[in-house]
């Protein structure tokens, strides 16, 4: 009977020690989980900062260096130095310059070139007479550069090219005379994005989709273009 009630006491007492020591393994491995949790989050936000920062000077350095290419080709091509309005109509070897122009750059999509009647010369792969939406911001650019001596970056459009849908913007500058007088013309672009929908699809790894917006919330690039196609509103996401 003694050992009996000797056995309940000491079971007694190394199920007190056990609660008593797994109480507070059990609140440090809470805490320490926690910890991790949020170390995580910390790692996770400071990725997403990095990530950001990088595509935010890749794309600056990416539209800047296009802009560069276009003036150099302006300066080059035409004669700035008087500050005559440009003839442009029939100018064939001027079209067979822009040809090239063109075709040398895996960027552009076209290029066109006009003097302040509207009349110029253009050259490049897409055709874009029955683009309605595409019409309307060559428009908007022409007007911001031409009339208004303002650059102008389009809002990002997708457009047809063949069989591929592309994600694109529409640039546009003023032409002025080297003696920077009144502009004398405008020059538009429709660059391609391709170089900007690989970076994101890139760093879309590890279960993060990378995409890029405009301050509007339309999308600019996604790594799923037909789903999330170029110009899709996701202000209200």
């Amino acid at each position: 009977m003694l050992n009996m009630k000797r056995a309940k006491v000491i079971h007694h007492v190394l199920l007190v020690l056990m609660v008593v020591s797994i109480g507070p393994l059990g609140f440090y491995g809470y805490q320490l989980i926690q910890f991790n949790r949020e170390q995580l989050k910390t790692q996770e936000r400071f990725s997403q900062i990095n990530i950001a920062q990088s595509l935010a000077r890749l794309i600056s350095l990416y539209l800047s260096n296009a802009r560069e290419q276009v003036d150099g080709f302006i300066a080059s091509s035409l004669d700035l130095s008087s500050g005559q309005e440009l003839e442009l109509a029939g100018n064939r070897s001027l079209e067979k310059k822009l040809e090239d122009f063109v075709g040398r750059s895996k960027n552009l999509l076209s290029i066109n070139i006009v003097n302040n009647k509207g009349s110029g010369v253009e050259a490049g792969v897409h055709n874009v007479n029955d683009e309605g939406m595409t019409k309307h911001f060559l428009a908007k650019a022409f007007q911001s550069a031409s009339q208004n001596q303002q650059s102008y970056v389009s809002e990002p459009l997708t457009i047809e090219v063949g069989k591929e849908a592309k994600p694109v913007i529409i640039m546009s500058s003023p032409i002025k005379p080297r003696g920077k007088g009144k502009g004398i013309g405008a020059v538009t672009v429709i660059l391609k994005l391709d170089d900007i929908l690989h970076w994101v699809t890139e760093y879309s790894v590890a279960g993060k989709t990378v995409y890029v917006v405009d301050f509007n919330g339309q999308i600019v690039v996604h790594p799923s273009p037909k789903t999330m196609p170029a110009g899709m509103d996701l202000s209200r996401v």
